[in-house]
């Protein structure tokens, strides 16, 4: 087995992808990789989160640790775009200034 086709095969494996980084990080990059690779189930469970009704909810795009937050979940339902953003706490609560930095 070829270098690259090992790696593509660990780029499918979701211990690999949570061992990429500190136990931090370990909670988004799960995320991350569910929905690149179950985007449809993905939409499903954001649309049940946010309680929107039963059309189809697209994700189009997942940015992580970007400007210190860690998932920026890009959305399209009925042609309304919109971003969905997780912050993991782990062993750590949200204080007052990041909650309103991110408001």
């Amino acid at each position: 087995m070829s270098s690259q086709k090992g790696y593509e095969l660990l780029k499918k494996s979701p211990l690999f992808n949570l061992s990429l980084a500190s136990k931090e990080l370990f909670h988004s990059n799960f995320i991350q990789w569910y929905g690149h690779t179950f985007p449809e189930r993905f939409g499903e469970i954001i649309r049940i989160l946010i309680n929107k009704g039963t059309e189809s909810l697209v994700v189009k795009h997942i940015d992580r640790e970007k400007e210190n937050i860690d998932l920026l979940i890009h959305c399209e339902l009925s042609g309304a775009k919109f971003t969905v953003v997780v912050e993991n706490k782990v062993k750590s609560i949200p204080s007052n200034e990041q909650l309103n930095k991110y408001a």
